[in-house]
C-alpha cells in the first residue's frame, strides 16, 4: 500500500506521520475514487472542522456528512480499510508500516484522548441538533473502520458534552469576538454591506429615475381611459334611457293604433247596417201596390 485518500481535510501531524510512513496521497489525476490498495481516512467533526480552519477552507456539516458516506461507499466497493485520523496518531509510523506490511494488529494505546476546545464542542453539539444524522454516518464509519485494537467510537455526543463540562466556553466566546482579527473582520465585513447596501440603494434610484417618466405616462393614460370609461359610461346611460322612452312611445301607440282598430271595424259594422237599412226601404218604396178585393 503507497496511497491514503480522504474527501476531508486533514491536520498537519496526521499528514506528516501518513509520510513518515512511507504513505503519499492518492493523486487526483487518477480519478476523485481510488481503485489501487490504498488507506481511506477520516476524522471526528471536531479535528475536521479544526483543519478546515487552519487550511481556511470553509467546510459544512452537509458536507462532512456527505465525505463520510462516500468514504462508506468506497470502502464497501473496494473492501480497501477505513481508519480514523484521531486513532492513526495514537501509534507510531514503525507500528503503522508493520500494520500494513503484515497485519499484525498493534496493541490498544490508550492514549488519553485529544482535548476539544469547549466553545467548539458546544458549536458541534449545537449543530448535531441541526443535523443529527452526521453522528449516524460518523458511528456507521467507525462500526465499518480497523480499530488498530481499540473500541469503536460510539459516545460522540457524550465526548462532546464531557469537554463541555470540563470549561466554561464563555471567556473563549468572548475572547473570541475580541480577537482584533474578528473584530476586524467583522468591521469589514460590516462596510462591505454598507457599500453593498449602498450601491442597491443607487441603483434602485437610478431604476426610479428611469421609470418615472414612463410611470407618469402610465397615469396620464390611466386618467385619460377613466375619463373616457366614465364618459362612455353616461352616454351609456343617456342612450339606456332613451330607449326606455321610446320603448315607452312605442306601447302608447301600439295601444292607440289597437284601439283605433277597434273604432274602425265598428264603424264598418254600422255602416253594413245602415247600408241593409236603405236597401230595405228602397225595394219596399219601389214595389207595386195590390188592388184590394171585392
Amino acid at each position: 500500500m503507497r496511497h491514503w485518500f480522504s474527501r476531508l481535510p486533514l491536520n498537519a501531524a496526521l499528514v506528516a506521520l501518513l509520510s513518515e510512513a512511507g504513505l503519499e496521497p492518492w493523486p487526483t489525476v487518477q480519478g476523485s475514487t481510488p481503485e489501487a490498495a490504498c488507506l481511506l481516512l477520516y476524522d471526528r467533526p471536531d479535528r475536521i472542522v479544526l483543519s478546515a480552519a487552519a487550511a481556511k477552507a470553509p467546510i459544512t456539516l452537509q458536507q462532512i456528512d456527505e465525505a463520510y458516506s462516500k468514504l462508506l461507499i468506497c470502502a464497501e466497493a473496494t473492501g480497501q480499510p477505513l481508519l480514523a485520523g484521531w486513532r492513526l496518531e495514537q501509534h507510531s509510523a514503525a507500528t503503522l508500516q508493520q500494520w500494513m506490511t503484515d497485519g499484525s494488529r498493534p496493541a490498544a494505546t490508550h492514549a488519553p484522548t485529544m482535548a476539544i476546545p469547549p466553545l467548539l464542542a458546544a458549536a458541534i453539539l449545537g449543530l448535531l441538533e441541526v443535523q443529527p444524522e452526521l453522528l449516524d454516518t460518523y458511528s456507521d464509519l467507525e462500526l465499518r473502520a480497523e480499530l488498530l485494537g481499540d473500541e469503536p467510537d460510539l459516545h460522540y455526543r457524550q465526548l462532546l458534552r464531557l469537554h463541555l463540562q470540563q470549561a466554561d466556553p464563555m471567556a473563549d466566546l468572548l475572547a473570541t469576538f475580541q480577537t482584533p482579527a474578528i473584530v476586524r473582520e467583522l468591521g469589514e465585513e460590516l462596510l462591505a454591506r454598507d457599500a453593498e447596501l449602498s450601491e442597491a440603494r443607487e441603483q434602485a434610484d437610478r431604476i426610479t429615475n428611469q421609470l418615472q417618466p414612463r410611470l407618469q405616462e402610465l397615469e396620464q393614460q390611466l386618467q385619460t381611459s377613466d375619463t373616457q370609461l366614465r364618459e362612455a359610461r353616461e352616454e351609456a346611460e343617456l342612450t339606456l334611457l332613451q330607449l326606455h322612452q321610446v320603448q315607452e312611445e312605442l306601447e302608447h301607440y301600439f295601444l292607440l293604433s289597437r284601439g283605433q282598430d277597434v273604432l274602425l271595424n265598428q264603424y264598418g259594422e254600422q255602416q253594413l247596417r245602415v247600408q241593409q237599412l236603405l236597401g230595405r226601404l228602397i225595394t219596399g218604396a219601389e214595389a207595386p201596390a195590390v188592388a184590394p178585393r171585392h
